[in-house]
């Protein structure tokens, strides 16, 4: 007869291979969850924008909704969440006589105006008003364009451009020229109205690897996409139909979703966990299988937005300065496991003219330290990403 823990340790032996076969399933943790209103690609990119003004960025969101920091979700009170990318008047606390995005770019009959080229404040005859949210960034409904790529000619109420390299080559804070217009893009316009919030970053947008118009050999791969999560950066990912088929040369039909974890399958499938900007929780697909969303566009491809560090007070008190600094603050969940992401160096120089920046503290898991005065010289701070 077996002892007990024989049949333990053999137990344990059967189990280890099942184990080590397991699903990989690793995503960003606090990503906002919106649904849709006035265009899928301002509501994917409020989230993206709300996912980094709780996560080391916090004028990122400045409005009154939730007391001034983005929410996870756009239930209850946090419904006009949607001004984020669409300022409206009336909405928000903002004035019924301040015109907004909604007003200048769709007008007032939400559902008769869906898909019109129409730019309200043109037929009314007045000026529009300054960019004051994502969607004025982005150029979302705005039919300002002559001629975007030879796709199409200014965009419709809800959509959006972006500029691909056709080769499948990644393309870093790419900005059209003005031959066709405005110097703006989906991809600059994010980075536009980030800098608008006192912070700097970059885009890095690409086609992706499964799209039928992308280049055989090229594209943004499914490696590539979890290199982004695991270095805690949530992905735009825009559909569209191969075909890119459109009417009287507007906007081909396209949906944005946003990427923020993946799972590998016991066999080696590869998915891609994302909120699909409808508000209704987060969906899995397979890296090819887009077309099981609604609507069912291939993943054309992708927008990864990375931001810096930035000092935000320097303050000097008798043999101590304290330096603060906002940055990303990325939490990852991976099979169990939760872990920080981000970590800084503080450099500092005395001569902005001739000098070379050395570490002065680092390592640092927080966006604020306090180090010893050891230069009779000013010294001059940055703060970057720690790389090990």
């Amino acid at each position: 007869m077996r002892k007990l823990s024989d049949i333990l340790t053999m137990a344990f032996i059967l189990l280890a291979p099942l184990q080590a076969r397991g699903v990989v399933d690793v995503y960003l943790q606090d990503v906002p969850d919106y649904a849709w209103k006035y265009g899928c690609f301002g509501t994917t990119v409020g989230m993206v924008m709300g996912y980094w003004d709780r996560h080391g960025y916090p004028n990122a969101y400045t409005g009154s909704i939730n007391s001034g920091t983005a929410p996870l979700n756009s239930l209850g009170g946090n419904t006009e969440i949607w001004t984020f990318w669409a300022t409206r008047a009336g909405y928000a606390g903002r004035a019924v006589t301040n015109w907004g995005h909604v007003d200048d770019y769709w007008g007032q009959n939400e559902g008769a105006d869906f898909e019109s080229p129409n730019d309200p404040f043109r037929t009314a005859g007045r000026t529009e008003h300054a960019p004051d949210c994502i969607g004025d960034f982005i150029g979302l409904s705005q039919y300002k364009w002559t001629n975007m790529n030879g796709e199409c000619s200014g965009n419709l109420n809800g959509y959006v451009f972006n500029y691909w390299d056709t080769s499948g080559a990644a393309r870093v804070d790419y900005r059209p020229g003005p031959e066709a217009g405005p110097e703006l893009d989906a991809q600059s316009g994010i980075r536009d109205f980030f800098e608008s919030r006192g912070y700097r970053g970059h885009t890095v947008s690409s086609l992706s690897d499964t799209h039928p118009l992308t280049p055989a050999g090229s594209g943004y791969t499914f490696s590539n996409y979890v290199n982004d999560i695991s270095a805690g950066y949530p992905v735009v990912m825009m559909q569209q139909d191969s075909t890119l088929t459109n009417v009287f040369g507007d906007n081909p039909k396209l949906h944005a979703v946003l990427g923020f974890g993946y799972r590998i399958m016991d066999d080696g499938t590869e998915r891609v966990r994302l909120m699909t900007s409808w508000g209704t929780g987060y969906s899995i697909v397979d890296w090819d299988g887009f077309t099981s969303l609604s609507p069912p566009y291939e993943l054309r491809g992708v927008i990864t937005f990375k931001p810096d560090p930035e000092v935000v007070s320097v303050v000097c008190s008798g043999a101590f300065t304290t330096v603060s600094w906002h940055g990303p603050q990325a939490t990852l969940y991976s099979n169990g496991t939760v872990s920080s992401l981000h970590s800084y160096v503080l450099e500092g120089v005395t001569s902005l003219v001739s000098g070379s920046y050395n570490m002065v503290a680092g390592p640092l898991s927080t966006n604020v330290v306090t180090v010893t005065n050891t230069s009779a010289s000013p010294m001059y701070y940055r703060v970057r990403k720690f790389v090990p």
